[in-house]
């Protein structure tokens, strides 16, 4: 290559010493861009959902003694709610909830068709019978409807573990409470919808409550009771 050819490419490139030249005198080099931080993201806010009887069906069996000497006159028994108001809290940024249920003792309906089909029951009870049962179940020496107007549930400590909420707090029936963990399958942490269903059980003496009897004990009911709950409640 000729002189001539070397200056002119040495001219246009610059020497290697020229590329790696320092800053001037009292100039820091340039540091490298340093990427701006995320924008925090905000934690899910809670979701409220307002229970009704008519997104909640809350009922409860109760169970004939078949060791009583009338058992085969006597009958096992469903009590819904027709009435009831609550609502349910749920934190998703601490999976923490607040649950409070409110159902006037006056607004329980015994057996009804829909109710005993539903649960298994055979057979269907008259307007007549299911009113004689009514005035039973709210006695002075039943649910004492009078004293005690109201069962109430309230909690504020919620595990969820699948699709599964367990949900504990007190419920108060015949002005006593007792702690109780509900088992709520079927809920979905990310939806909008409250959806699920519970059973659990309890006995009359949870609740200071002698099981209903007639005839000198030949007919009376059993100590056990199973509740049984299920919600399908928008707006949360």
């Amino acid at each position: 290559m000729s002189i001539v050819r070397l200056t002119a490419l040495t001219l246009l490139l610059g020497t290697p010493a020229a590329l790696a030249e320092d800053p001037p005198a009292g100039e820091e080099p340039a540091q490298p861009a340093v990427p701006a931080a995320p924008e925090p993201v905000a934690p899910p806010a809670p979701r409220t959902w307002t229970l009704t009887a008519d997104n909640t069906t809350l009922y409860v069996q109760v169970y004939k003694d078949t060791e009583a000497l009338g058992a085969g006159l006597a009958h096992d028994h469903v009590v819904l709610a027709t009435r009831l108001d609550g609502a349910v809290t749920w934190s998703p940024a601490d999976q923490s909830c607040n649950v409070e249920v409110k159902v006037p003792v006056a607004k329980l309906e015994p057996d009804l068709a829909r109710m005993r089909a539903k649960v298994g029951l055979e057979g269907e009870m008259s307007d007549s019978t299911r009113e004689d049962i009514r005035k039973n179940m709210l006695a002075a020496d039943q649910l004492d409807a009078s004293k005690h107007p109201f069962i109430t549930f309230a909690a504020s400590q919620c595990a969820l573990a699948g699709d599964t909420l367990s949900v504990t707090g007190k419920l108060t029936v015949h002005g006593t409470a007792k702690t109780v963990t509900i088992p709520f399958k079927g809920f979905q942490a990310d939806s909008p919808t409250l959806h699920g269903h519970a059973r659990f059980e309890a006995t009359h003496a949870d609740f200071g409550m002698e099981p209903y009897s007639a005839m000198f004990g030949q007919i009376r009911n059993a100590q056990p009771l199973r509740f049984g709950l299920e919600v399908n409640a928008t707006g949360g």
